[in-house]
């Protein structure tokens, strides 16, 4: 794949491109080239101990070095934003800690992942942003860089980041919403149930405060009438808490409501359907 898109970047250097690659890494099966293993085959982290993982993860970071490589042996380094990013958390023989969970969870183990991006002229070298982002932002970022027009007018989940690459004072300032009404199988550590690694949920992050709603005990348990006791709904403050386990939902009921209300709302405004409890069958 490093191949082909080194190719690609090689044919289209003269010309604007886009190009996502999408590396097998860091995926089941996990594997290597044999010459790999035997690098990392005697060292041992305090919390990554899998040397296979480390060998899988050790070809990443070459495949990543000949994309950067070709862009800089053809002069575009100056010019090209690169974005390293994930889709989802890490699996278990990679520990998230100390964040809570991993692939297919809710809890920040799950949902938090890298995002490093590299703009020379633009990106200041070394600079950390806090704000949060998620990937939803990069697709009208290239829309605002390419000059280009929303299509069909339509509406965009996320929001521009150019002005956080500067780093000028309008940041972006909104909720992160995800919305999962289904279930993942093989529960992992910091699962919520030992049968599932996710059940059915909404969640929103509003600066460090994050609150889940899970589906079926909002529709089966009562709701917000029985809220203090149906176990439907997780509050958070990633700011003192960040590996998610102190529920604050009954300890703080004004949070707890306010951020429940603007779920809602984006539900609402997005089309993001609650399970019935009627059986369609």
């Amino acid at each position: 794949i490093t191949d082909d898109a080194c190719k690609f970047i090689e044919e289209n250097k003269e010309t604007p491109f886009f190009i996502y690659v999408a590396h097998h890494a860091t995926h089941m099966l996990i594997q290597a080239r044999e010459d790999r293993y035997a690098m990392f085959k005697e060292k041992k982290g305090k919390y990554q101990q899998n040397d296979r993982f480390a060998a899988m993860n050790n070809q990443l970071d070459d495949g990543i070095g000949l994309l950067l490589k070709k862009i800089k042996d053809l002069g575009l380094e100056k010019n090209t934003l690169v974005i390293f990013t994930s889709d989802n958390g890490g699996l278990p023989e990679s520990p998230q800690h100390p964040l809570r969970g991993f692939k297919g969870m809710y809890y920040e183990g799950g949902v938090r992942v890298p995002f490093i991006a590299r703009w020379p002229r633009v990106i200041k070298p070394g600079s950390v942003q806090e704000t949060p982002v998620i990937n939803q932002d990069i697709f009208p970022t290239l829309l605002e860089i390419t000059g280009s027009s929303k299509p069909n007018d339509k509406i965009l989940d996320g929001k521009s980041l150019v002005r956080l690459f500067k780093e000028e004072k309008d940041l972006i300032q909104r909720p992160l919403f995800w919305h999962f009404p289904g279930y993942l199988n093989s529960s992992n550590p910091g699962s919520r149930d030992k049968d599932f690694r996710t059940r059915p949920v909404s969640a929103i992050r509003k600066g460090n405060w994050k609150l889940l709603l899970y589906h079926e005990e909002w529709v089966l348990d009562g709701g917000r009438e029985k809220i203090a006791s149906n176990n439907a709904v997780e509050l958070y403050n990633l700011k003192d808490n960040i590996g998610e386990t102190r529920n604050l939902a009954n300890t703080n009921p004004e949070k707890r409501d306010e951020m429940l209300d603007e779920l809602f709302k984006i539900m609402k405004e997005s089309g993001a359907e609650m399970p019935s409890q009627k059986n369609p069958l």
